[in-house]
C-alpha cells in the first residue's frame, strides 16, 4: 500500500499513488480481513447460533448461505464463560457434521472472562497471538469484555477500540463483537455512538413473524449483502 509508516511526514502526490483496494474477504459481501464488525440484536434472538453457524463455514471453507467463503482460523473468546456454548457446539455438529481431517487448530475457544478494556486482558490475548495465528477473532460479548468500563462512556469505548486495533495489527484478523440492542431495536446497538461509528460492518438480528431476520445495517466501503 502507498501509505504506511515510512511515508509519514512526507507530502505525497494523491492521484499518482497506487493503492490496493481489493481487501481480501472472509465471507463475500459480509466480512473482510483486517476490519471490525458487530453482530447485535435483542437477548435470545439467536446471535450466538448465527455466529457459530457462520464460523463453521469459515473454518471449513464451505459456502455460507450462497456466499463464497475463504477458509480461515478462528478464535472465539467466550467472555461469559462456557455456559450454553457446549450445547450449541454439539447441536452444530449434529446439524452440519465434522469434516474428515478437520484440524483442532481451525477453531479455538477461550472460555474466560477477559477484560479487553484493561491492559492486563490485552496482554493476555497478545500473548496468545504470538503462538497462534487467527483470521477471525470473536468477542462474545462486548459488554463483558469491557470489564469495569461502561459501554455508554466515550473514554471507555475509545480505549477499548484502541486495544482492538492493536490486536488487529498483530494478525490482520477480522474482529467481530457480539452485542445487544436496548429496548428499542430501531435505535441500533446499545452504547456510545463512537462504537457504531468505528465498526466497519454491523449485522442486525431481529425477530419478524416468528422468523429471525439477518441484515447488514452498515457496510463501510463494501457492497451490502442481501437480507437473510
Amino acid at each position: 500500500d502507498a501509505l504506511n509508516t515510512q511515508t509519514a511526514g512526507r507530502l505525497l502526490p494523491a492521484l499518482s499513488l497506487s493503492f490496493n483496494v481489493d481487501t481480501p474477504y472472509l465471507v463475500k459481501n459480509w466480512l473482510r480481513r483486517g476490519q471490525t464488525s458487530m453482530v447485535y440484536g435483542p437477548s435470545n434472538v439467536g446471535k450466538s447460533f448465527f455466529v457459530i453457524d457462520l464460523l463453521y463455514s469459515i473454518t471449513t471453507g464451505e459456502e455460507w448461505n450462497g456466499y463464497r467463503v475463504k477458509q480461515g482460523k478462528v478464535l472465539y473468546i467466550a467472555t461469559e464463560g462456557h455456559s450454553g456454548l457446549g450445547q450449541r457446539l454439539e447441536a452444530l455438529k449434529v446439524l452440519r457434521g465434522v469434516p474428515p481431517n478437520y484440524s483442532d487448530d481451525q477453531w479455538r475457544v477461550l472460555p474466560e472472562k477477559i477484560d479487553l478494556y484493561a491492559s492486563e486482558g490485552l496482554q493476555k490475548v497478545r500473548e496468545l497471538l504470538r503462538d497462534h495465528s487467527f483470521d477471525l477473532i470473536i468477542i462474545d460479548t462486548l459488554a463483558m469484555a469491557l470489564g469495569s468500563g461502561s459501554e455508554n462512556d466515550n473514554t471507555t469505548i475509545n480505549a477499548f477500540l484502541r486495544n482492538l486495533s492493536e490486536l488487529r495489527g498483530l494478525s490482520d484478523a477480522h474482529i467481530m463483537l457480539i452485542h445487544h440492542t436496548g429496548k428499542d431495536h430501531e435505535r441500533g446497538a446499545r452504547g456510545h455512538s463512537s462504537l457504531q461509528a468505528a465498526v466497519d460492518t454491523e449485522i442486525s438480528l431481529k425477530s419478524e413473524d416468528g422468523l429471525v431476520c439477518v441484515s447488514t445495517t452498515k457496510q463501510r466501503d463494501y457492497q451490502r449483502a442481501d437480507k437473510l
